[in-house]
């Protein structure tokens, strides 16, 4: 594994600091959505005794808005509701529900120009600090942070290292549980920006890629797309959605294991999610990946989603 010299933490974090400053500006417009009410960004607020905050009991969905229409709409509905039937959260709100609360933030925040939404929801306020949910009071507690976010990657291309932290076994944690509770990818983000990088891959326990600390990762050998299985990663709906459409493109889509060997001997790599869509990657722990450009694969992939992300959304 290599050892990296550290930089600034912020050196390759151009887009991030831009993303805040634009936020920044928003403050006093935007209305966040807590519990059905519209509230102005700094008066929207939760209890102390939240178990989303005592204990990251909670789950999300990352949403991105396409000229006025959001991407795979249902499916991230219907995953959030999964999400929270698998952890017994209080059944409060319906597929209908959810839709018609995102609809009214699109609707509050649209002139602003947003074009992304965080949709949260926790277990609810709790009696007590305890590692019990039948602690919980009430019915959950639904937030959904209306934003503009522009991708966090560099679509330039971007480094990496292999982060020393594993991703959490499936007989841990199902990854299909879409949790807030992030720790785990967090300590590996805070160990890529202790050397000036983009992100981290993660191995999950035998060695083989799993993830980065916030996306899917695709190899490119010849005319071959790989990802892991989705086992020790998020089954994510931009992963789905590239394993479809690849072979339109002419190439194939396949799942396996990825040892670091196989990172270093890539043609290309690059990363997927709906926070950052499509990123190239041209190093890996100090190594060029492929001519260390961006290559014509990960262009044309990137090329075929924004096409689909601009035609094919739904409207709230």
């Amino acid at each position: 594994m290599t050892t990296f010299v550290p930089k600034s933490p912020y050196q390759n974090n151009f887009i991030w600091l831009w993303n805040v400053y634009r936020n920044s500006m928003q403050d006093e417009s935007t209305l966040v959505y807590v519990n059905g009410q519209l509230l102005p960004r700094d008066k929207a607020t939760v209890s102390v005794y939240d178990a989303g905050f005592l204990s990251g009991d909670g789950i999300f969905e990352g949403l991105r808005i396409y000229n006025s229409k959001i991407f795979r709409l249902s499916e991230h509905i219907k995953r959030f509701l999964d999400n929270a039937r698998v952890l017994e959260f209080a059944p409060k709100y319906t597929f209908d529900d959810v839709r018609d609360a995102i609809r009214k933030v699109v609707e509050a925040n649209g002139h602003l120009g947003v074009n992304y939404l965080r949709l949260q929801m926790s277990r609810g306020v709790t009696k007590s600090p305890a590692m019990d949910p039948t602690y919980s009071l009430f019915s959950p507690t639904v937030v959904i942070y209306p934003e503009i976010k522009e991708p966090i990657y560099d679509k330039k291309g971007i480094r990496l290292m292999t982060s020393h932290i594993r991703r959490i076994p499936p007989d841990a944690l199902d990854q299909k549980i879409h949790t807030f509770n992030k720790m785990n990818s967090l300590l590996a983000k805070l160990e890529s920006n202790r050397y000036g990088l983009d992100d981290a891959i993660m191995l999950d326990k035998e060695g083989f890629v799993a993830e980065t600390s916030t996306a899917n990762i695709f190899f490119v050998k010849g005319d071959t797309i790989s990802t892991s299985f989705p086992n020790a990663c998020l089954n994510g709906i931009t992963r789905q959605t590239i394993l479809a459409e690849t072979p339109k493109l002419g190439y194939k889509a396949v799942e396996k294991n990825h040892s670091l060997f196989d990172v270093y001997t890539s043609d290309e790599i690059f990363l997927t999610g709906t926070v950052g869509e499509i990123a190239p990657v041209i190093e890996v722990d100090g190594r060029k990946i492929g001519s260390g450009t961006v290559g014509e694969v990960s262009k044309n992939v990137s090329n075929r989603y924004m096409k689909i992300v601009n035609e094919q959304g739904e409207v709230p």
